[in-house]
């Protein structure tokens, strides 16, 4: 049975998973432009730098969007199944 909650608000779900999903993109997008950089990139430092700064906002957007999964995928997921502590007696 679904929660008030999960009923209420199943787009907030889908929004979750496609956030996820679009930052999966990117980091895969990001792979392939890391090499691209370093190959074109005058030097490896300055190359370096730029990967930093292109890393740091999409491992943060990763922890955001993973926390918020961790959090929501409990109370908006579920799937019918039993939440814990709540045992059947």
């Amino acid at each position: 049975m679904l929660s008030p909650v999960s009923a209420a608000r199943p787009w907030l779900r889908a929004l979750l998973w496609l956030s996820l999903g679009i930052w999966i993109g990117a980091m895969g997008l990001f792979g392939a432009m890391t090499r691209v950089v370093f190959e074109v990139v005058p030097t490896p430092e300055i190359a370096g730098h730029l990967v930093s700064r292109l890393l740091q906002p999409l491992l943060a957007a990763g922890a955001v969007l993973g926390a918020g999964l961790a959090v929501g995928g409990g109370r908006h997921g579920g799937g019918g199944r039993p939440e814990a502590g709540g045992g059947g007696g």
